[in-house]
């Protein structure tokens, strides 16, 4: 999946994810899993992968609303994140992507169920003020 998934996922990142998980099954915890920024989803398909049957997963990306992507990092496309989803998820149909910016997400508990699980997992902020 490595080289075949264009996106950012460290090594650092995957002991991260591991790490946390430890955390979450030791305490207890789970739910339904979130991240922000998906790009083309090599670390969603991570954390896609240590998914529990019933969590859903929830892909939030600008995707094709570049006009939101103010200092233009990242170019994620829907119809790649899509197909990648398809080749590597364990279970496709339990992604949800949503394609808006993070900025939407105050107040959104219609489109999110809350409390959302750990780990919600963030790239990098695009700039520190829109953080």
């Amino acid at each position: 999946m490595d080289a075949e998934v264009e996106g950012w996922f460290a090594v650092g990142d995957g002991l991260a994810f591991s790490e946390c998980l430890k955390i979450q099954e030791k305490e207890g915890i789970a739910g339904d899993i979130a991240e922000i920024g998906v790009h083309h989803g090599k670390s969603f398909l991570a954390l896609a992968i240590a998914a529990r049957r019933d969590e859903i997963l929830y892909a939030i990306d600008i995707f094709g609303r570049q006009d939101l992507n103010i200092d233009r990092s990242g170019l994620g496309n829907f119809d790649v994140f899509k197909s990648n989803c398809e080749k590597f998820a364990p279970h496709p149909e339990r992604v949800k992507a949503l394609e808006m910016s993070s900025l939407e997400l105050k107040g959104e508990g219609e489109r999110i169920p809350y409390p959302a699980s750990l780990p919600i997992h963030r790239r990098r902020p695009h700039q520190r003020h829109y953080s």
